[in-house]
């Protein structure tokens, strides 16, 4: 930790970065976020997508349901939500053979919820297993190699923006952290600080 000068009280400062820091902080680790992204997904999906002539099926209901809930569950439980969210996904290919829900965004949330969080290894996991149900998915309802192309690209882009979006989230958490561990040895230091004036003034 920082010297404590003994000669003077140190008083810590107020920091705006800090104090913003821990409300994003907050506000990241509750997954109210990620909650709130699954759950618009899957109502918009549901009351709009319509997978060829009539209403969705049961399968496709339960596909969509089961991801959105897994990758609302991510927020808090990011490794459990990820698999959960992962297993719906990996029945997209088989349940939706007309076209692809809205729902499918959903598949993003738990691989920017682990990279907020700083778990690597979970998010390289979960980014290679949906990236090839994704693009399996989507692919298959091509026409021509040109537009499986385009929706490979897409999902790059994709992908690539909400690895940026959780690294930086990941690192505005490990900040505030830092800047968590100065305030406290700030206060340490004041107390320090306060005793040894108080030993000297009674000597």
């Amino acid at each position: 930790g920082a010297d404590c000068d003994t000669g003077g009280v140190a008083r810590p400062t107020a920091n705006p970065d800090a104090r913003l820091g821990t409300r994003l902080n907050r506000v990241a680790r509750s997954g109210v976020a990620e909650a709130a992204v699954a759950l618009i997904l899957l109502v918009y999906s549901e009351a709009f997508f319509k997978s060829g002539p009539g209403d969705l099926t049961g399968p496709q209901f339960a596909a969509d349901v089961t991801l959105c809930l897994g990758a609302a569950a991510s927020g808090r439980w990011p490794r459990a939500g990820g698999l959960v969210a992962g297993v719906a996904l990996t029945a997209f290919p088989l349940v939706h053979q007309g076209a692809v829900p809205l729902a499918i965004l959903a598949a993003m949330i738990p691989v920017f919820a682990t990279g907020a969080r700083g778990l690597a290894a979970w998010r390289a996991f979960f980014t290679a297993w949906y990236f090839v149900v994704l693009v399996w998915t989507t692919a298959a309802l091509a026409t021509e190699p040109g537009e499986a192309l385009q929706s490979v690209v897409i999902w790059v882009l994709l992908v690539a923006l909400v690895w940026a979006l959780g690294s930086v989230l990941g690192a505005l958490q490990k900040r505030t952290v830092v800047l968590a561990g100065e305030r406290v040895e700030a206060v340490r230091c004041l107390l320090y600080t306060s005793d040894a004036a108080d030993e000297r003034s009674s000597v």
